[in-house]
C-alpha cells in the first residue's frame, strides 16, 4: 500500500511517501533538500521532521484514518539519535510500529540508500491522534516569506520566541489550522544550546522529549534552557506560554567535531 504526496519543494515532503511492507512494517524514502528552505536549518533537526513525517504516515495507514480534523502527530520522541554530518542528502527510511493503548509507537532509522547498516538516524517516535479544528483566521492570513521565527534573550538561558503566522510553511503545516512542527522547536533548541557552534556539531541526542500542548504561530512563548553544567552540552529545555501552560520539554545531548573528519554513522 503506498502514499503518495504532492511533487515541489515543500516541507511536508521531506519524507517521500511511504509503503507498508507487512501488517507492521513500512519502508519510505527521505529527500532532505526536498524544502527549499532545508539549508537554513541543522541536518538533525530536519531527519527528526523526515522520522516524525514517516511515523505520523505510517500510523495513519495503519488505523486507516480519514478524518481531516483528527491527525495523527507526534505527542513524544523516547529516544533519538542522529549525526548531524554525512554525504547523501537521499536516505531510505524503514520502522515497525506497535500500538499502545490509543497511541503508536513506532521504532525507525534512516539509513544511506546503499548501506542499510549505516544508521544515519533512528528514533522511537510516539503519536496519537490529536484534535485540530479548522481556524477561519489560519485560512484568511496572507502569506510571505520571511523569518520563520524571531528570538529574543531575556536572562542567561531564557528566551522569548513567536513564529512568523504568515509564513508558507504554516499553509501546509496544517491548511485548516496552523501547528509549528515540533522538529523546528527542537531545530531552534539545538541552534540556541550549541552557542553559535552549530556548525560543529557532529551528533545528537534526545530522550523523552514531550509534545505536551501545540505551539502556535503568532503567540509568544518562553524558551528556558538549563544546563547539566555551565557550558556544558547536555541538558533539558522547557518551552512555556505565556499563560505558563507548558508545551514541550525534553532532553538533549550534543557531541561537537575535535576536527574536520566527516560523521557519517552514529
Amino acid at each position: 500500500m503506498a502514499i503518495s504526496h504532492r511533487i515541489g519543494a515543500n516541507f511536508l515532503g521531506i519524507c517521500q511517501g511511504i509503503a507498508l511492507t507487512g501488517s507492521a512494517a513500512a519502508c519510505g524514502q527521505i529527500n532532505i533538500s526536498h524544502w527549499d528552505l532545508a539549508h537554513n536549518y541543522l541536518k538533525p533537526g530536519l531527519l527528526l521532521e523526515a522520522l516524525h513525517q514517516f511515523a505520523v504516515r505510517f500510523a495513519t495507514a495503519v488505523s486507516k484514518n480519514t478524518d481531516p480534523t483528527w491527525r495523527y502527530l507526534p505527542v513524544m520522541v523516547e529516544q533519538f539519535d542522529s549525526a548531524a554530518n554525512f554525504d547523501s542528502e537521499l536516505l531510505r527510511v524503514e520502522g515497525h510500529i506497535e500500538l499502545i493503548n490509543d497511541a503508536y509507537r513506532i521504532h525507525c532509522k534512516a539509513t544511506p540508500r546503499d548501506n542499510h547498516r549505516a544508521v544515519i538516524a533512528q528514533a522511537i517516535i510516539m503519536v496519537s491522534k490529536v484534535y485540530l479544528p479548522e481556524s477561519a483566521s489560519d485560512n484568511a492570513s496572507p502569506s510571505f516569506l520571511g523569518d520563520l521565527y524571531n528570538v529574543s534573550p531575556l536572562t542567561g538561558d531564557t528566551y522569548s520566541f513567536s513564529f512568523n503566522a504568515h509564513h508558507p510553511l504554516f499553509q501546509e503545516h496544517f491548511p485548516s489550522r496552523a501547528v509549528c512542527p515540533g522538529s523546528l522547536l527542537i531545530d531552534m533548541v539545538l541552534a540556541l544550546a550549541s552557542c553559535e557552534t552549530a556548525e560543529n556539531i557532529a551528533s545528537v541526542t534526545l530522550e523523552k522529549v514531550k509534545f505536551i500542548e501545540a505551539v502556535y504561530p503568532g503567540n509568544a512563548y518562553l524558551l528556558a534552557i538549563k544546563r547539566e553544567a555551565e557550558c556544558d552540552s547536555s541538558g533539558v529545555f522547557y518551552i512555556h506560554a505565556e499563560t505558563k501552560k507548558r508545551c514541550t520539554c525534553g532532553k538533549f545531548s550534543i557531541k561537537y567535531r575535535k576536527d574536520d573528519a566527516i560523521c557519517s554513522i552514529l
